[in-house]
C-alpha cells in the first residue's frame, strides 16, 4: 500500500516505471526498518531481566 502510493505518485510526475517502482519499495523498506527498530527497542525495555536485591 505504501509502495504503491509512492510509485503511483512518481509515475504521475513523469518518472520512469523502473525508477518509480524502486523508489516505492525503498520507502516501504525504510518504514519497515524504523518499525522493526522501534519494536526491538521496546522489547529490550519490556523484556529485560528484573534486578535482584542484594
Amino acid at each position: 500500500m505504501l509502495a504503491d502510493g509512492r510509485t503511483g505518485a512518481l509515475l504521475g510526475k513523469g518518472a520512469e516505471v523502473v525508477a518509480a517502482t524502486a523508489e516505492g519499495y525503498q520507502l516501504a523498506f525504510r518504514v519497515a526498518a524504523v518499525i522493526a527498530a522501534g519494536a526491538l527497542g521496546l522489547a529490550a525495555v519490556v523484556l529485560r531481566t528484573p534486578r535482584q536485591n542484594a
